[in-house]
């Protein structure tokens, strides 16, 4: 009878913990996580893998992730936040929203901000308006990342801003095309892959971008770069409300926690990155003319009208934030 009664129970136990088991499992999600990165030993995408793996730590294992690189799903960069929006994404990062969310294009500001530190207190002014609007679309900005500033690089000798006269210019947001038509150059948009044949056809001779960025991809093509240039580009950590409202106020916190402490490691390495880069192709043959403080006035004078112009036409929380910015930066 005590035999029996101790496989009775060890049955009942067993029958428990598969039970539990069975549960935790049907609980737990895997959350789709992507990026517009298509390499995985970028930053932007171990810095997202990481989070992911941080998540999945402070949620005891419910969360787990499966974090996609640029290209692998049919999802264009500038639609990342409204697949957000639209549950089609959980988690992603993305700089091209000024198409849903027009306030951010104050970080493309030309001219505003002349260091990353400048960035930084701009980034801490629009950051409430921000959040708002994402909320606004059912998304919830958690944090950012910064990238070198965009500068010129050319094929053929350009050295300072009017060099850009009569040249054409690839630009990827608005704001950069008034920066390139102020001083004279025909912006054009292209698309990342349709870059190099541009250049090598001379479509294009200029282009607007940091080594970390498009300058590796192009450097073949390109001798000239000028340490001037219209923005620094501001990318954005987000999560899909529905997500981030079914998770527990421990596990939203370690969340925002997690991706702002990682988003800071992000921007540090795409700096060093940068000035590696620069250094290694200068070392090449590439011909660097540095910025001095009459370019950078120049380049401020030139632009600030256009800023005012920019604020009137997307409304007064622009207007109010702009003036704060400018208020903080004494621009």
């Amino acid at each position: 009878m005590i035999e029996t009664a101790r496989k009775y129970l060890l049955l009942a136990a067993t029958v428990i913990v598969l039970a539990g088991t069975t549960s935790d499992r049907a609980h737990s999600e895997t959350w789709k996580c992507y990026t517009y990165i298509p390499s995985p030993t970028h930053a932007v995408y171990t810095g997202m893998v990481e989070i992911m793996e941080e998540l999945k730590v402070a949620t005891g294992g419910r969360i787990d992730n499966k974090c996609n690189v640029g290209g692998s799903l049919p999802i264009e960069a500038n639609s990342i936040a409204p697949a957000l929006s639209d549950g089609v994404l959980d988690l992603a990062t993305t700089g091209f929203v000024s198409g849903v969310v027009p306030l951010s294009g104050l970080t493309f500001l030309p001219g505003l901000f002349g260091s990353l530190d400048e960035v930084e207190t701009g980034y801490e002014i629009l950051k409430p308006a921000l959040a708002e609007a994402f909320d606004d679309m059912g998304v919830v900005l958690l944090g950012h990342y910064v990238y070198p500033r965009q500068v010129i690089w050319a094929s053929g000798e350009v050295t300072e801003l009017s060099g850009l006269d009569g040249k054409t210019v690839r630009v990827t947001t608005l704001e950069q095309a008034e920066f390139v038509k102020a001083f004279n150059g025909v912006p054009v948009s292209l698309a990342t892959p349709e870059v190099a044949t541009s250049l090598q056809r001379g479509v294009a001779t200029v282009v607007l971008t940091a080594a970390a960025g498009g300058g590796r991809l192009w450097i073949d093509l390109l001798d000239h770069m000028v340490e001037v240039g219209p923005n620094y580009s501001v990318s954005f950590i987000l999560v899909s409300k529905e997500k981030f409202d079914a998770l527990s106020p421990e596990e939203q916190q370690a969340l925002r926690e997690s991706s702002e402490r990682i988003g800071a490691s992000i921007t540090e390495k795409l700096f060093v990155e940068n000035e590696k880069l620069e250094a290694e192709y200068a070392a090449n043959g590439l011909v660097i003319t540095p910025s001095n403080p009459a370019q950078e006035k120049l380049l401020v004078e030139t632009m600030k009208g256009y800023w005012d112009t920019w604020a009137d036409e997307r409304g007064e929380k622009a207007k109010e934030v702009l003036h704060e910015v400018r208020e903080q930066l004494n621009k």
